[in-house]
């Protein structure tokens, strides 16, 4: 009333510190590492402002299929403690490499294969939505299409044309490879001038011209780059097993015996060349009858 300020004392509003907001995050966990995440490293830039906590979850991957429920749990568990008001959670990936690349591909983290023991079991169609669903994720990924004999990675992601070439500051020239769903492609179906003109290559040439499909294309920085092989396991397999060291390869399949012995053989072909088997997929596992609607 005369202008007087009222002390009302000291005020009784929790602090937060960051030991109580790790403590609270440490209680989640990542169930393939079996570890809590912030013992793993997962939490980045954390800041606390007043009642206001922000910080980000950085993954492994960004395809973690827990990852909505590890943001749910974050925000309720540093939500609940004393003096919160609100919770920024970022969630986050990098992707760790497990094979080292070299100067070949300097900016790909992984090179994943996707194989088959034959052929016309769908593994270029996997590999085109394995790609996508990647890419879906958050991941950066890139395809190469090493199906020499029968390029079909363009068909399938509605692509055609020429890729475009650029300049290197080394004097050099680079395929550009074209972009689609998120997804950068190169293939050797954009190189032919008639796609429906028959590749006639020896072995030898085969390899060659995979190793120029993948040395001479700007990949830039990717988390994956699948490769499409061609069925079996001959001088394509070799030249990329050898020349890169691959993180892994996916072996697809279908329900048949024939196809799964022969799908068995390829396995067996890239364990002898120590690359690791990430999974073997069985394509068309099951049929709809067009008329009855039964499996």
């Amino acid at each position: 009333m005369f202008g007087l300020r009222k002390n009302n004392g000291p005020s009784n509003k929790p602090v937060v510190t960051e030991e109580a907001v790790l403590a609270a995050l440490s209680r989640i966990q990542d169930p393939d590492l079996r570890r809590d995440i912030v013992a793993l490293g997962f939490i980045k830039d954390l800041v606390i402002d007043g009642g206001k906590v922000s910080f980000k979850v950085e993954l492994t991957t960004p395809a973690c299929p827990v990852k909505g429920e590890m943001e749910r749990q974050s925000r309720e568990f540093v939500g609940a403690i004393p003096g919160v008001e609100h919770v920024d959670v970022q969630m986050t990936a990098q992707v760790r490499s497990m094979g080292a690349t070299g100067q070949m591909l300097p900016g790909v983290r992984n090179v994943i294969a996707i194989a088959s023991g034959k052929g016309g079991v769908g593994k270029s169609t996997v590999s085109a939505n394995l790609a996508v669903a990647l890419a879906m994720t958050g991941a950066r990924v890139g395809l190469l299409d090493a199906d020499i004999y029968g390029p079909s990675i363009p068909g399938l992601l509605g692509m055609s044309g020429k890729p475009a070439v650029k300049p290197m500051p080394s004097g050099d020239q680079m395929f550009e490879p074209p972009v689609a769903h998120g997804v950068k492609v190169m293939s050797l179906g954009f190189l032919l001038d008639d796609p429906s003109q028959p590749v006639i290559w020896r072995g030898p040439m085969v390899g060659s011209g995979i190793s120029q499909l993948l040395s001479q294309s700007d990949w830039g920085e990717l988390d994956y780059l699948l490769v499409d092989l061609p069925p079996g396991t001959g001088d394509a397999t070799l030249t990329l097993a050898q020349r890169i060291p691959l993180s892994g390869v996916v072996i697809v399949s279908q329900p048949q015996r024939v196809s799964l012995d022969i799908a068995i053989k390829a396995l067996k072909a890239f364990q002898s060349l120590k690359v690791r088997i990430l999974g073997v997929l069985e394509n068309m596992s099951t049929f709809v009858c067009d008329d009855c609607g039964k499996e």
